[in-house]
């Protein structure tokens, strides 16, 4: 998925996003209180609900969760990915996409191209190992190393860091390995 000129994001309308391209593409459903989730802990200045890809082959890889205000808006959202996702070649490529869609989706402008070349790395399906066909244009592997930085969110991504965190304007944003997962977590501040 690219970025989708109507996406929401934070301070949105879970409502309003559910109905969005971003749901619809990878196939999002609520997941049942009593599943068991990947985060551990939850703000809890927010009612939390939590969606999951429906189809079985990613069902237990992928989790999101939306932490939403009083009036039913976003205002901090959490994406969790099991590391077999990203680290088999094979599927590797999908857990970028989800990961890249997401990060367009759900932070404000500002963020966003704050975070411009830390999300192209996180998409570029042609990182050596998997096997894609790629746009002429998408980055190579040969590349991918040039780019990174010391506290890259890409590098975490991979499982070459173990986390960081930023701030962009009023939006937090922090990449954390921990308990053979992913956690990728945007909150307003």
């Amino acid at each position: 998925m690219s970025e989708d000129p109507s996406r929401c994001g934070l301070g949105d309308r879970l409502s309003n996003a559910r109905q969005g391209g971003f749901f619809s593409w990878f196939c999002l459903a609520a997941v049942a209180a009593d599943e068991p989730s990947p985060v551990r802990a939850f703000d809890p200045a927010y009612e939390w609900e939590r969606f999951r890809p429906s189809g079985p082959r990613f069902h237990d890889l992928v989790e999101l969760a939306f932490g939403l205000d009083a009036s039913g808006c976003i205002g901090a959202a959490s994406l969790a990915i099991d590391r077999s996702f990203i680290e088999k070649p094979a599927v590797r490529p999908f857990a970028r996409d989800i990961a890249k869609s997401f990060l367009y989706w759900v932070l404000p402008t500002d963020a966003q191209a704050a975070l411009q070349d830390e999300i192209g790395l996180i998409g570029a399906f042609a990182d050596g190992e998997s096997v894609v066909i790629g746009h002429p244009d998408a980055l190579w592997s040969h590349l991918l190393n040039r780019f990174t930085r010391a506290r890259s969110e890409a590098e975490v991504f991979m499982g070459r860091r173990s986390k960081s965190a930023r701030s962009v304007g009023h939006t937090g944003i922090a990449f954390e390995n921990c308990g053979g997962w992913l956690l990728i977590r945007v909150s307003r501040e």
